[in-house]
């Protein structure tokens, strides 16, 4: 009974275990939620998807009236209309990655390739040699200053800035909160003489934790959706908050998925903590 009695932990260490757990839980959520919020709607990879998407280009399509442009007898039947959406594909990924980066310099490989496939033959067959490189140019020259302009606007708007501190302050207090949450889940083995009664523990703030924050992602998820459904529009704008609609419930998932996870590995901590500290006990009571 003695040997047995050794491995149980006091009252005390059980009350300051449970004491850890609720700051664990707490620790654990804010930082799992930070994660997921960045990962999702603080992303600057999910806006690039979205706008660069096939359905959201066909709707900046229609309202450009890319039909009427192609239609138009200098143009029609000489110029392809994917070049409209290739390019305006291209131009967005070059905004994006200016964001990210800072750098606004344009890909020219990429944009050499759109000539090519596109515009080369044109030029040729309505321009005279001599005037080709120079019309080559300025739609290098126009491109670039189009990524120029979209980035400057977004600079004297705080955009670019906005991005980049929520980025750098997000990393700080993801770092922060894991610092924390370390410290508390090596308290908590440090004073339990049942050392697998600290995973169990830790798994319970993970899976209480994940379950408060998918109903909060879940909540806002589908509050956001249901005021972008319900809001006025034109008949020209209803598409793309449609759009909009999806792709916040796309960025809910995402959010949710990151969430979900963390819960599953919570209980699979619980499960397994539990059974090997009943386990440790069953084999110190033999002993």
């Amino acid at each position: 009974m003695d040997s047995n009695n050794v491995m149980k932990d006091t009252g005390g260490v059980i009350v300051a275990r449970v004491l850890m757990t609720i700051f664990l839980t707490v620790f654990i959520g804010l930082m799992c939620m930070t994660i997921s919020v960045r990962s999702s709607i603080f992303s600057v990879k999910s806006w690039r998807e979205f706008f660069t998407s096939e359905e959201t280009l066909d709707v900046f399509m229609e309202s450009a009236d890319i039909d009427e442009i192609t239609e138009d007898p200098i143009l029609e039947g000489r110029i392809d209309k994917d070049f409209f959406r290739d390019y305006a594909r291209l131009m967005l990924d070059e905004v994006f990655d200016a964001v990210e980066t800072g750098d606004t310099e344009v890909d020219e490989d990429a944009l050499d390739d759109i000539y090519d496939e596109y515009l080369e033959d044109l030029i040729r067959e309505n321009a005279p040699r001599s005037d080709r490189d120079r019309l080559k140019y300025e739609f290098f020259d126009v491109a670039q200053e189009s990524v120029d302009d979209v980035y400057d606007g977004l600079e004297e708007t705080g955009f670019c800035d906005y991005m980049h501190r929520i980025n750098a302050q997000s990393n700080v207090f993801i770092a922060v909160l894991a610092f924390f949450s370390i410290g508390l889940i090596v308290a908590m083995l440090i004073i339990s003489k049942e050392k697998f009664a600290a995973l169990r523990n830790t798994g319970i703030a993970l899976a209480v934790s994940e379950a408060f924050n998918s109903l909060i992602v879940g909540g806002l998820g589908a509050l956001i959706q249901a005021a972008i459904n319900s809001a006025d529009a034109s008949d020209s704008d209803e598409e793309i908050m449609e759009l909009l609609a999806s792709f916040f419930g796309k960025l809910t998932t995402r959010a949710l998925t990151i969430l979900i996870v963390g819960f599953v590995v919570g209980i699979v901590f619980i499960v397994s903590g539990e059974i090997l500290r009943r386990h440790v006990r069953k084999v110190n009571a033999a002993e």
